[in-house]
């Protein structure tokens, strides 16, 4: 018999969450540390995310380069919109 099992956990942080990263001099390990308060019930959630360093490079490459994409997406569509803006006026 196998029994597997799986957790997860979502988090999605406000805009006026707080983050903190931390790079050990002494292990390879990074430390991503977010705070963040509930608007509604004034609770404060803390969350922290301990990796070793070549997961945190590979998460940073993958972040850079989907922020990248998005940054080429947002702009290809505020120029195609300036565009057809341009056309409406013709």
């Amino acid at each position: 018999m196998e029994i597997e099992r799986s957790e997860t956990l979502a988090i999605t942080l406000s805009g006026v969450a707080k983050g903190n990263v931390f790079v050990h001099s002494y292990s390879d390990r990074v430390d991503l540390d977010y705070t963040d308060i509930n608007a509604s019930t004034g609770v404060r959630h803390g969350f922290e995310l301990k990796m070793p360093l070549s997961k945190a490079r590979v998460l940073a490459e993958e972040l850079t380069e989907a922020l990248e994409k998005f940054d080429v997406h947002v702009a290809e569509r505020k120029e195609k919109e300036r565009l057809e803006s341009l056309e409406t006026e013709e």
